[in-house]
């Protein structure tokens, strides 16, 4: 009768786990649909200062260009459908649009990572800060990446911030395209 018992309660236990998880889905659903919607709304605003550049092959190649400009590995941002990219040199913005969302697997670090449609980061030599758009997955749960820093020392290390806290360092060799 005791394992009866425990059965039920992880039973019990799991339903409930998974009523919390498919609650925090809606919200994490509604709280992206506003997100996306602010982002396009910064975008806009800063169109009129802004460099865009647009096309597939313009855009691959601008994208390049600036993350190696501003001493950030190329492949960091694994996108190969970048419809347009905008840069607020004055302001360190930067925004790229893909036709649509994309899921990438690093195989050197063992992680997924998921780029919106829409990314966005305030961009200056070795760091990207503010960003938005891009999450990657920590044991069950996407975490969306709010900061990206690459170490200046010897230890040739990334590190990537979340806005609860949580960091996590790899080697830059991992995201070298």
């Amino acid at each position: 009768t005791m394992v009866a018992i425990n059965r039920l309660r992880s039973s019990q236990f799991l339903h409930q786990i998974k009523e919390l998880v498919h609650l925090s889905g809606e919200s994490e659903r509604k709280r992206n649909r506003e997100t996306e919607r602010m982002v396009s709304q910064v975008i806009d605003s800063m169109r009129e200062r802004a460099e865009i550049f647009v096309g597939e092959i313009e855009c691959q190649k601008k994208a390049i260009q600036v993350l190696h400009e501003f001493s950030i590995p190329g492949g960091l941002l694994p996108l190969d459908n970048i419809v347009e990219i905008g840069i607020v040199r004055s302001e360190g913005f930067i925004w790229l649009r893909q036709r649509k969302k994309k899921d990438h697997y690093f195989e050197q670090i063992s992680r997924s990572v998921s780029f919106a449609a829409e990314i966005t980061a305030f961009i200056e030599p070795r760091r990207m800060k503010k960003v938005t758009g891009v999450k990657a997955k920590e044991l069950l749960l996407w975490i969306g990446v709010s900061e990206m820093l690459v170490d200046n020392s010897k230890s040739g290390n990334i590190q990537f911030k979340t806005h609860t806290g949580i960091s996590r360092s790899f080697p830059v060799s991992a995201f070298v395209n």
